[in-house]
């Protein structure tokens, strides 16, 4: 599925999952940030990092994953400049970004590397700053994205956490 085609599906089932897998869902909130999304109940967490800025959960069926952060906007400075910055890392690590979407308090990107896909989003609160943002990742084989469309519109609206 072309790149274009996956982001208008991803938003366009984003209105249309909150109440159907209502129950399939648990909930991570991270302890050191507030950053909180939902993630598939079957998904198995990680270990907690060190650093406790948030958690992997792994689908072993897909070997696909989720991560949901929080982080402090190393920019210091607006969205965009945060966004230029991971989308350079993405690049940097091999991923060849497909597009990029934005609103006055969320960012999106999504890039692909070899047989596998990556969707991200990041936010703040509404009323916040910049300074802190929470993120969930999602990483899974490029095969599967019908069945990780979901995931991805779900775990992406329930994305939340508090300002700083």
């Amino acid at each position: 599925m072309p790149m274009e085609k996956f982001l208008i599906a991803v938003s366009a089932s984003l209105f249309l999952t909150g109440s159907v897998l209502a129950g399939e869902w648990q909930t991570y909130q991270n302890p050191r940030f507030g950053t909180a999304a939902e993630v598939p109940a079957d998904f198995i967490a990680g270990d907690e990092p060190q650093n406790g800025d948030g958690l992997k959960f792994f689908d072993i069926d897909s070997d696909g994953e989720i991560n949901v952060y929080g982080a402090f906007n190393v920019m210091g400075d607006d969205l965009a400049s945060y966004r230029d910055f991971l989308v350079q890392i993405y690049k940097d690590g091999g991923w060849t970004v497909g597009q990029e979407d934005f609103g006055d308090t969320w960012f999106m990107v999504s890039a692909e590397r070899e047989d596998r896909r990556l969707f991200l989003r990041v936010e703040h609160g509404a009323g916040c700053a910049t300074e802190l943002l929470h993120h969930i990742e999602f990483r899974y084989p490029a095969d599967l994205q019908e069945r990780w469309q979901p995931f991805i519109a779900h775990g992406s609206e329930t994305l939340d956490g508090p300002c700083p």
